[in-house]
């Protein structure tokens, strides 16, 4: 996928594929011509956006010329109406699906009169998966490093079993560390009393944890709630700032930026000033 927010990309930034040979991927396709209305087309419109949608995610760029997968040239569509297109495209992804898909964004990025580059990012979806329902299509489609193809049945089983094995595994997360906080086994002695736990959790790292490096520079940026005095220090899940009350010496605030799994040894022998991997 384009690293940049969708609403951040420019035409530099797809010129850029070209210039460093950027292949097509997982997360990225090529489209050098806009989707027609013959159902053939837009069937194959919608197997390309499920498909994502049914993997991780990814950016569909019309507009690109490939050679041999690799960006090649950058002469854009044309698009009399470009938001026109876009509600066209919109509708049918949303009414041509099941469960229906509403988790897309479409960017334009013109380059002359009615000529520019149309980026559709479409975003992992935690209801898949997805089926093309258009004109009595109902396959399912799932997307890899080769392209796209119909899910076999073992993708489909797991695809299936994903939403609720994810649900699972946040809440027992979640359980174990409120146990933990609860029976003062966590990182940091807490004072006794009511408690504000709040997790931040994204759903992908219950599924294909990403790495992370993750600085004490970075992490300035994220703060405990008292923020005077904070201090910080590596932890067996990754880094933590927090707060100490003089009296009690337990903590007034602190948090936490780790994994769900500990750290290897030899990170603890990072300096202050080196990255450090986690899962977040």
């Amino acid at each position: 996928m384009l690293t940049r927010r969708l609403e951040d990309l420019t035409l530099a930034d797809i010129e850029r594929l070209k210039e460093n040979g950027i292949t097509e991927s997982n997360y990225l396709d090529f489209k050098s011509a806009p989707v027609g209305n013959s159902d053939r087309e837009r069937k194959e419109f919608l197997a390309d956006v499920t498909a994502f949608a049914n993997a991780a995610g990814g950016d569909i760029v019309f507009g690109v010329t490939e050679k041999d997968g690799a960006a090649a040239e950058v002469p854009g569509i044309a698009l009399p109406d470009s938001d026109k297109e876009k509600l066209r495209l919109g509708s049918l992804i949303r009414e041509s699906t099941e469960p229906r898909l509403a988790n897309f964004g479409m960017l334009w990025l013109p380059i002359g009169d009615d000529i520019g580059v149309l980026v559709l990012r479409v975003a992992r979806s935690w209801v898949a998966p997805h089926r093309v329902t258009l004109q009595g299509h109902d396959k399912f489609y799932v997307r890899n490093a080769a392209g796209k193809h119909p899910m076999n049945v073992d993708e489909l089983r797991q695809a299936f079993n994903l939403s609720q094995s994810v649900t699972e595994r946040i809440r027992e997360f979640r359980t174990d560390r409120v146990r933990m906080l609860l029976a003062d086994e966590g990182p940091f002695p807490t004072p006794s009393g009511v408690k504000l736990v709040f997790h931040i959790m994204p759903l992908s790292a219950f599924v294909d944890p990403p790495d992370l490096n993750l600085s004490a520079d970075a992490a300035e940026h994220l703060r405990p709630l008292h923020r005077s005095g904070y201090s910080w220090r590596y932890t067996l899940d990754g880094y933590a700032n927090y707060t100490i009350a003089a009296v009690s010496l337990r903590t007034r605030s602190h948090l936490e930026m780790g994994s769900l799994k500990p750290l290897q040894s030899s990170q603890f022998r990072k300096k202050r000033s080196a990255a450090i991997v986690s899962r977040s």
